[in-house]
């Protein structure tokens, strides 16, 4: 047998020798039997075994499974998967028993996963219900695969389905066979709130626990990942709340220093700054114990300018302090606290927003940013940060809002174009500036579509050069295409990570583009292609212009021959 080519991204479904490939989109939920309304006795029923080649956690998969219908009759499957989170690529293809088994013998990843499918319609969905057996007997599920967009976006869970569980790595068959069942606690998880309410409730629950145990310390624990906004938006707001009688600690002091990292680097234990042994857990452990013994303890002073703590300052306790950062929720310092906070947001949101407070708050390059964030912040989260959400009491969504935030970038585009050519006389009248050939390709989350929040993630190559550009939502009051926009050069290596965490292309746009100059006003010709399901269309020749938004172009417009009233704000994403 042959191996399944490799996927290729920006496809709805195609055929690739005779494997079926499409993007799974799929919900699941955890599920109580009892809460159960149909008769699994009257649905279609599948046995199913299946194992893995090869699983590279988050990112792929190559999985056999062997299926068996109530009839007796028998399917085999090879299948292969790349991608995470609610949409990922799935390149399916059936093998032969004797392939099967020939490849069965190859699985390199032990252990199986064995569950009874039953198949229940339900409208313009069919739920599959999925009971597990074996090591894993006990856990239910069911998923949804929406055949397209619009059906996902109008799907209602069913009041008997439990909780969502689609980003919960630990309930993806991959992770079932990697690490087993989840531990009871898994499959429970906090209430969620938004930012506004999720603090009130928060604010409410320390009183509480302050009012009943009034001379005793009480300990809050907030973590996030980064650029989750646990520090400003939650942290510092319930600190300000508590005024006199609170206390708020950053874990950051308790770095243990760019010394003590090249010391263990020597040693060829490497860490980065972003895994909790690079702080002092067991230090900030007996601190938060003493405080609550009523004890004051010696502080570090740690400084980001130096990487090394500068000294340690007298902290006394009262009746409430607040720790905050990565690790709060830490299984090694969970127990100390009294109330645990933890502030949930999306890989987009945090890329986004650390790209927007980094770039100007430190002298790192953008392309430095975005490699790091792809090769230490992502891997580092998904290992141990996300995996604390379980043991908070409630959790914050602080989800980057595109429509506030993204007007941190300072920077407006201003562009309206036409589908036309200009004419040879005007063309002469401008100054050609240059030629160029760019290539712009799309991207989108896993788990998210950016046509819904109205933003635009693209890579251009143009020149051998790679240029990421982040724009946020147009102000449709605007004449032009006013949008805010994010734009930096990132190099090879940069625009690889980042693809392999982010998300999948979405559509690729080809231009063949001259740009011009007529007096001050910058302009390009552009020749425009797209293409979808490896499919090329040409989409037009366009005349780009590229304005600031107080300027008057009516004069312009109409020295080159363009009717205003024909103008198109749609980005060539868009069209």
């Amino acid at each position: 047998m042959n191996k399944a080519e490799s996927l290729q991204p920006g496809s709805q479904e195609f055929i690739i020798n005779k494997e079926k490939v499409h993007h799974e989109d799929e919900k699941k939920y955890l599920i109580d039997l009892n809460d159960v309304p149909h008769d699994l006795s009257k649905c279609d029923t599948l046995q199913i075994t299946q194992g893995y080649l090869t699983i590279d956690p988050g990112k792929s998969e190559e999985r056999l499974r062997k299926q068996v219908h109530l009839d007796g009759s028998v399917e085999y499957f090879y299948t292969k998967k790349a991608g995470s989170g609610e949409d990922r690529l799935e390149q399916e293809k059936p093998i032969s028993e004797k392939e099967f088994e020939e490849l069965w013998q190859q699985r390199t990843i032990p252990g199986i996963i064995e569950k009874t499918r039953y198949l229940i319609p339900d409208g313009n969905y069919l739920i599959e219900l999925d009971i597990f057996h074996g090591k894993h007997e006990g856990l239910v599920m069911t998923e949804v695969e929406f055949k397209t967009p619009e059906l996902k976006k109008n799907f209602i869970a069913p009041s008997w389905f439990g909780r969502e569980v689609t980003l919960d790595k630990r309930f993806k068959n991959q992770a079932l066979v990697l690490y087993g069942l989840p531990s009871p606690e898994h499959f429970r998880e906090a209430p969620r709130f938004t930012l506004d309410e999720g603090v009130e409730k928060s604010i409410e629950e320390i009183q509480e626990i302050l009012d009943s145990n009034p001379n005793k310390t009480s300990i809050i624990a907030i973590a996030g990942g980064s650029a989750s906004g646990k520090t400003s938006q939650v942290a510092h707001k319930i600190s300000k709340k508590f005024s006199e009688n609170a206390l708020l600690i950053s874990m950051d002091d308790y770095y243990r220093g760019a010394a003590y990292i090249g010391k263990e680097a020597k040693k060829g234990n490497l860490i980065n700054w972003d895994q909790p042994e690079a702080v002092d857990l067991e230090l900030l452990k007996d601190h938060l114990s003493l405080l609550k013994q009523g004890k004051t303890i010696q502080k570090p002073i740690y400084s980001f300018k130096t990487g090394e703590r500068t000294g340690y300052e007298p902290i006394d306790p009262k009746n409430l302090i607040i720790i905050e950062g990565l690790f709060a929720l830490n299984n090694n310092l969970k127990d100390q606290s009294d109330y645990k906070i933890f502030v949930d947001i999306g890989t987009h949101g945090r890329i986004i927003r650390r790209l927007l407070r980094d770039i100007d708050r430190t002298s790192q390059k953008p392309s430095d940013i975005v490699k790091y964030f792809a090769q230490v912040v992502e891997p580092m989260h998904e290992k141990h940060i996300q995996k604390n959400i379980i043991n908070a009491d409630i959790i914050v969504e602080n989800e980057y809002n595109p429509s506030v935030e993204a007007q941190r970038s300072n920077v407006n585009e201003n562009q309206v174009k036409f589908l036309q050519t200009l004419s040879p006389a005007v063309l002469r009248k401008a100054e050609l500036l240059c030629h160029i050939n760019q290539t712009d390709s799309y991207y989108t989350p896993f788990g998210k579509d950016l046509k819904d929040t109205d933003e635009i993630l693209r890579i251009r190559q143009e020149n051998g050069f790679y240029i990421l550009t982040y724009k946020g939502p147009k102000n449709e009051t605007s004449t032009f295409r006013e949008r805010p926009k994010l734009e930096f050069e990132i190099d090879e290596g940069a625009k690889d990570a980042f693809i392999n965490f982010y998300g999948r292309e979405t559509k690729m746009i080809q231009k063949s583009r001259a740009i011009y100059t007529y007096k001050g006003t910058v302009f390009s010709i552009d020749n425009v292609s797209t293409k979808v399901n490896n499919e090329t269309r040409f989409l037009g020749n366009f005349v780009e212009i590229r304005s600031t938004k107080d300027k008057d172009l009516d004069s312009i417009f109409q020295e080159m021959g363009l009717d205003p009233n024909t103008s198109i704000k749609k980005s060539y994403f868009e069209l």
